[in-house]
């Protein structure tokens, strides 16, 4: 899920750092096409950038998880494509790391066969000893993806399925976005909204009869909603050092906020970052 979202990219970075490592220029996710100002690219290539980031970040959380409201990480995102097969790590996407194959490029319109992991596991320490929970496995999901472009404009709408056997869930995402000229730079702001299933939503948030302690009661989480609105301004410093500044509000349905496993009472998350990157 989105709360582990930052863990979740530091254990693929190993996975996937050999192969984005020559990559220098490629366009594919929404998120990464509205940051970086750019639309449709078919052409083979790719990019690295590597930054450190100043984050804020407050709101829904697992119940053990450390409330750490400032904090510095590392900042890596990458793309390659070779031919119609392509690669994608972009962390700040609602869909962060996707390995796929363009089935139909044209002008206004993508179409790609998408997978790659979505939600984050977590384990008994995560948790603390409020509860006897057993490990939440990562999934790995595989689907379809349909992007359409018009101007500086751009519509995703995303449909993949559990292919890992973990929890053979479902998930939806719909995203739009939008960039503007700034002064030297870019602004851009996307607004996105994420179904997860009930098989999905159940196995990270609900709590088993073996699970419960005098803390933690059975759950059975419904299907839910995610949503999210970001804005932010990119801007070069050099032709190799770009600044990225970013704020970012998710809504999590009550079906993870009434859950036991999360903070009572909390359903939004805030995050804003500041980094510096450089491309590779």
């Amino acid at each position: 899920m989105q709360l582990r979202s930052i863990k979740i990219i530091y254990k693929l970075i190993v996975t996937v750092i050999a192969v984005c490592a020559s990559a220098y220029c490629v366009a594919a996710d929404i998120s990464r096409s509205v940051h970086q100002h750019s639309g449709n690219n078919s052409e083979n290539g790719g990019y690295f950038e590597l930054g450190m980031a100043l984050d804020y970040r407050e709101g829904i959380e697992l119940i053990n998880e450390e409330d750490e409201e400032l904090s510095l990480s590392l900042r890596l995102n990458a793309g390659y494509q070779w031919n119609n097969l392509f690669i994608d790590l972009y962390p700040s996407s609602l869909t962060p790391f996707v390995i796929g194959y363009n089935l139909y490029d044209g002008k206004a319109l993508s179409l790609d066969i998408v997978t790659g992991p979505q939600n984050g596991g977590f384990t008994q320490e995560d948790i603390g000893d409020a509860a006897p929970i057993k490990e939440r496995n990562f999934d790995y999901l595989a689907g379809l993806r349909l992007t359409h472009f018009y101007g500086k404009n751009i519509l995703q709408v995303e449909a993949r399925s559990d292919v890992s056997n973990t929890h053979n869930g479902n998930f939806f995402l719909a995203v739009a976005g939008r960039s503007w000229a700034f002064a030297n730079g870019t602004q851009y702001a996307l607004g996105g909204v994420m179904y997860q299933s009930k098989n999905t939503m159940d196995y990270y948030f609900g709590v088993r009869p073996e699970e419960t302690s005098e803390q933690v009661n059975i759950y059975q989480a419904d299907a839910g909603f995610i949503y999210k609105l970001e804005y932010g301004i990119t801007y070069p410093l050099s032709p190799k050092w770009i600044l990225r500044t970013s704020s970012t509000l998710y809504h999590f349905d009550d079906t993870v906020k009434n859950s036991p496993l999360t903070v009572a009472g909390k359903s939004v998350l805030v995050e804003a970052d500041v980094s510096i990157n450089y491309v590779f």
